[in-house]
């Protein structure tokens, strides 16, 4: 328990989490799992969320990258000023 808080206060805090859980878990265990059962879904959809968005590309980072860089016309165009 010593991991969970560094002061005295922090292991008395931990401590009275751990009994809460284990009183509700022992008297109304229907409630614990449909506790754990919502976290774990919560949990697998950030996850799924991540893992796709690590894997699609990403359209707005190509716009912005394309925004970035002006057109070659616009480069020409301030490169050489009109003299005419």
């Amino acid at each position: 328990m010593k991991r969970y808080g560094k002061t005295a206060a922090g292991r008395v805090g931990t401590a009275a989490m751990l009994r809460a859980l284990s009183v509700l878990v022992r008297h109304h265990p229907r409630a614990a799992l449909d506790m754990a059962g919502a976290g774990l879904k919560q949990a697998g959809r950030s996850g799924f969320e991540e893992v796709k968005e690590a894997l699609t590309p990403h359209s707005l980072d190509r716009k912005e990258h394309a925004s970035s860089d002006p057109p070659a016309s616009a480069a020409k165009a301030t490169a050489e000023p009109d003299t005419a």
